[in-house]
């Protein structure tokens, strides 16, 4: 009476252990034993539910990643990639096997600047990267890098997200040429005119 309920349990244990929750400890009594089993049955089944429900808030979180529109890179508290999407992915010219590499060989950039960027707070900055293979122009892309703490253990690794600006950059470099192309005209015919 004792013994095959505990057994039961150990049994019950060991299969939720190994990721297993399709099956409950039968209660065969309302003693200590039965409570104790009762207790598990209510573990397992609320066990089940937050797993089922970190499952589902990783599949939104995937999908969200895989369709933005900007790159995002997260690393641990070393700089080494976990995590990339499939934006980050044709930015850089890499592909899964980039999970593992270092950030700062990613994004071309010294360990002294990964350090630095991985610091107390969110720092932005304008990168070029270069596209040797083909010929192209280079990429210009802001990097935003938010740390990512957590409470007790500090910084545990950072968030990068890509902005393709290579466009603005393109606009804001014509806009300063005119300014001054303009200016140099102006000034040109002043001193005739005077």
């Amino acid at each position: 009476t004792i013994t095959n309920p505990i057994k039961e349990i150990t049994k019950q244990a060991t299969a939720v252990a190994e990721g297993r929750f399709d099956q409950l400890v039968n209660v065969h009594g309302n003693d200590e034993i039965g409570q104790l089993g009762e207790a598990f049955n209510h573990m397992t089944v609320r066990l089940r539910e937050a797993l089922s429900l970190n499952e589902e808030e990783n599949k939104k979180l995937t999908s969200v990643l895989s369709n933005m529109s900007d790159g995002v890179i997260a690393t641990d508290e070393r700089g080494i990639v976990i995590v990339l999407n499939r934006r980050a992915m044709q930015m850089l010219r890499v592909d899964d096997s980039a999970v593992g590499e270092d950030v700062g060989k990613l994004l071309h950039l010294s360990p002294d600047q990964v350090r630095q960027y991985m610091a107390d707070q969110e720092q932005t900055v304008i990168i070029s990267l270069e596209m040797p293979d083909n010929g192209e122009e280079p990429l210009i892309v802001r990097v935003t890098f938010t740390p990512v703490h957590r409470r007790g253990q500090g910084i545990t690794g950072v968030i990068a997200v890509l902005q393709d600006v290579t466009e603005q950059e393109k606009m804001e470099k014509s806009r300063r040429e005119f300014v001054a192309n303009v200016s140099h005209e102006l000034r040109t015919p002043l001193p005739t005119i005077k």
